[in-house]
């Protein structure tokens, strides 16, 4: 993936300095590409923006030019929320080049830039190492398993309970996780698309914060998944 951020306020540059960044890279990747905001007012914050890129260029999630995110060979992400960075993941997994520019330091935010190996333009460093991630060798293999046995495209009610059953037992098995951590991980390893992942860090939080998640369905795992996970993860 041919990915990059440019950090904003976040690496004492202004915000029309990090978008003129940002433009030129975007001119220099292949055609055609596009830019995704936010929302259509967030041009008139930014000069460099007006200025620069047509008004055919942008486009945002809502409206119905959002199409062009699919056929672009690059896009910007100009301070983008969750949802379009949900959306940058996807099309930057298809294989666009993409650029986000940062704007408010978000869990989001990192986890796009480190699951997709993206370059700050400023420093030509990858990824942002400032919060190591660290998950249980069990829990990798119990997601890895899971990633193997459900359907990727969509949860069947069947695979979300068998998510939500490895979520509740695994901490009482000995093996807690952080959430956040979990779904920085999963993206990271390519284990499920971001739009699940953001459901198992969700399904993930309600277990720590100590709430029950419903099981409508058998599992079908065997008693002791537990222990032959354990001797998997022996080898990590």
């Amino acid at each position: 993936m041919a990915t990059a951020f440019v950090p904003n306020h976040l690496g004492d540059i202004s915000p029309d300095e990090a978008m003129l960044v940002a433009i030129r890279w975007l001119r220099q990747q292949g055609k055609p590409h596009c830019v995704l905001a936010a929302g259509v007012r967030i041009i008139e914050y930014s000069e460099p923006l007006r200025r620069l890129v047509r008004r055919d260029e942008i486009t945002t999630l809502r409206s119905a030019s959002r199409s062009m995110l699919s056929r672009a060979a690059a896009v910007l992400g100009c301070w983008p929320s969750a949802d379009d960075l949900a959306e940058l993941h996807r099309v930057a997994t298809a294989g666009t080049a993409v650029c986000v520019v940062r704007w408010v330091d978000t869990v989001e935010e990192r986890v796009w830039i480190n699951s997709t190996g993206a370059m700050n333009l400023l420093t030509g460093q990858v990824g942002d190492d400032r919060y190591p991630v660290a998950v249980d060798p069990v829990v990798q293999v119990a997601m890895r398993s899971l990633s193997a046995s459900v359907n990727l495209s969509g949860w069947h009610p069947m695979d979300e309970n068998r998510i939500k059953w490895v979520l509740l037992n695994a901490p009482r098995e000995g093996h807690p996780y952080d959430p956040d951590h979990l779904f920085e991980w999963v993206l990271t390893e390519q284990l499920f698309p971001w739009y699940q992942a953001a459901k198992l860090r969700k399904l993930a939080a309600q277990v720590c914060e100590g709430r029950s998640l419903r099981i409508r369905y058998g599992t079908h795992y065997v008693d002791d998944i537990f222990d032959k996970w354990r001797r998997e993860a022996d080898g990590i």
